[in-house]
Formats: structure tokens, C-alpha cells, sequence
């Protein structure tokens, strides 16, 4: 079977110079002991990805290997070869809704002590947002500013999922909002054992409490950022308005469109409960 890939056909010059394609294909990680490809989508449940793809390629053995992982996101990257000839092709997928709450609560609200927030620095870069005015910054003109192709594609925890295909179809396509039967349907075709990296990376919203007694569209980060400080956080749908859910669904209507095409459901805030990073 030949496996075609997605963005090679939109410039007809040399490959090596096909920045879509070269994308993509840095995001598409081999298993290699099964020829398995896998497509890392940020925000997608990849941490836990790409830990186990670590113990699985013989990289490292334990959760006391697991800052390696940060250091090597394209340590897997597939060759050309290996995506044309790979045995077996995933990608798990998310909510475009949830996966932007995910990306702005663990990568915008930010809590520690470093002086600089690379995600956020990224979004002020591309959004022209200075960093006094960062701090009345709310998810509503988050949102607005990715309207924005600059701002949307400044930072790959929020830029969008379709980017990340590096294949025209794989033979799984798995939701992030069932991960459990995707867990087993990997691990039957590839081997892998998949590792739950969620308590060594923190990144979800797992350890705080989750408050849905109002519409959050509109705090300004200064407030958010007290509320996870005392370990609380909107849940996700809490972020969302009706109007700021058409914003969203306008933004990353090519995500919700291809998301149709494999899951035909209704385009909704999925029920709260936490954001798995």
C-alpha cells in the first residue's frame, strides 16, 4: 500500500524546502521496532506519547528519565523512508475547543518563578501585546488575537491540528476523549506499553479543582493566575460563551471540519472535567 503524504504535493519544488511538509513530518515519530509512525499533536495527550515512545525505543527505562523527553522532541522524527514504508500510522485527535482551554490554562497561565514564559512570550511576539497589558488578557481576546494567522501558528501547542498530519490517512485515528480504548488499540498493533506520564508532567488541570459557577470568557489573566495559585481553575466549558464558541469554531474550522470527516458528531463543548495536557 502506498501512503501519501498530505502536504508533499503542494509545492512542487525539492521536498527538503516544503515547509508544510517538513512540519509535519518532524511531528511524525517512528517506534521502530514495529514500524510503527505516530503523529504527536501537541495538547494531545503527547507527553505521555512521547515518554512512552522513549521506553519503547530503548532511550530511557523510568520516570527518573523523564525530563529526557522535553529535550527530545524530533530525537524520533521519521525518516522519508520510514514514513513511506511504515508498517502502521496513528494520530490522536482532540476537541478544538478543550485543546485551546488546555493550551491557554497550562501554557499562558503561568504560576512559577521563571522570568520569562516562553509560550506566553510567544503569543505577545506575534499578537503585539506589551507586558503590562498581558495582565488583562482573558481567554475571549486570547481567542481573538489567533484570528490572527501569525498569532495562531506562533506557538505549536495552539496552532493547529490539521499542520500535524503528515499523512493524506493513517490507519488510526484515535480522540484524546477516549484515550483509554485508543491505549489498547496501540498497544495491540504496535507493543508499546503506553506510560501515563500525567502526574510526572503536571501539565494537565488533574490537580486542581475545577469551578463552573460562571462564564470565565472574560477574567483577565491576573485573576486566573490567583486561581491556580490556590489550586482552582475554570473548567473548560466554563471558558466558553456562545459567541466565543462561534469565534473558536470560525478559527479552527479547518480542525472542526476534518474532525467531522472522522467522527461525525455534533460540534459542542464536550461535559466538564479535567484537561489532560
Amino acid at each position: 500500500m502506498t501512503r501519501y503524504l498530505r502536504y508533499a504535493r503542494t509545492s512542487h519544488g525539492a521536498l527538503a524546502k516544503n515547509e508544510q511538509h517538513g512540519f509535519a513530518a518532524r511531528y511524525a515519530l517512528s517506534h521502530f521496532r514495529s514500524n510503527t509512525v505516530y503523529s504527536f499533536i501537541p495538547k494531545n495527550g503527547c507527553t505521555t506519547m512521547r515518554y512512552s515512545f522513549g521506553i519503547a525505543n530503548g532511550c530511557i527505562q523510568d520516570s527518573a528519565d523523564f525530563e529526557w523527553v522535553h529535550e527530545n522532541n524530533r530525537t524520533f522524527s521519521a525518516s522519508l523512508r520510514e514514513l513511506a514504508c511504515a508498517n502502521y500510522t496513528f494520530v490522536i485527535l482532540r476537541c478544538p475547543y478543550t485543546r485551546l482551554v488546555s493550551a491557554f490554562t497550562d501554557k499562558i497561565i503561568h504560576i512559577d518563578d521563571k522570568p520569562k514564559n516562553g509560550h506566553l512570550f510567544n503569543f505577545r511576539k506575534a499578537s503585539g501585546y506589551s507586558a503590562e497589558d498581558v495582565n488583562d488578557l482573558s481567554f475571549r481576546l486570547f481567542c481573538e488575537a489567533l484570528a490572527k494567522p501569525a498569532v495562531l501558528r506562533a506557538d505549536v501547542h495552539w496552532r493547529p491540528q490539521v499542520d500535524y498530519l503528515v499523512y493524506e490517512e493513517y490507519d488510526s485515528y484515535f480522540r484524546l476523549e477516549q484515550f483509554p480504548e485508543a491505549v489498547h488499540e496501540i498497544e495491540r498493533n504496535t507493543g508499546i506499553l503506553i506510560q501515563d506520564a500525567r502526574q510526572l508532567s503536571r501539565h494537565g488541570t488533574d490537580q486542581l479543582t475545577l469551578v463552573s459557577d460562571r462564564c470565565y470568557a472574560d477574567t483577565p489573566l491576573r485573576d486566573l493566575i490567583k486561581m491556580k495559585t490556590a489550586g482552582c481553575m475554570p473548567a473548560h466549558d466554563a471558558f466558553y460563551d456562545p459567541d466565543l464558541r462561534h469565534l473558536v469554531e470560525d478559527v479552527f474550522k479547518m480542525d472542526f471540519a476534518f474532525l467531522e470527516t472522522k467522527f461525525p458528531t455534533p460540534k459542542t463543548v464536550l461535559s466538564s472535567g479535567t484537561v489532560r495536557g
